[in-house]
């Protein structure tokens, strides 16, 4: 595939930012190329991540605290032991 690109300028470009400057006329150029680029210092990236709770102690609390009442009632009633 015939491409039509200003290499000239893109070399500038990467000499003038402190980049590099790559051209791959083929697969095996363009693994090579890969291999460079992978080669090259790596930057850790840390980033903070934030993260939303949603609070669910209600859902077990309020049934928990009707079978309590029930039970007090119930025990103290209707369904009291015999001594």
């Amino acid at each position: 595939m015939e491409v039509d690109i200003d290499e000239e300028t893109l070399r500038t470009i990467a000499e003038t930012t402190d980049g590099r400057y790559f051209l791959a006329t083929n697969s095996e150029q363009l693994r090579e190329i890969y291999g460079r680029i992978d080669a090259l210092e790596r930057t850790r990236i840390e980033s903070t991540a934030y993260v939303n709770y949603t609070d669910r102690f209600s859902l077990f609390a309020l049934p928990a605290l009707m079978l309590l009442a029930l039970e007090i009632f119930l025990g103290a009633g209707v369904l009291r032991e015999a001594p």
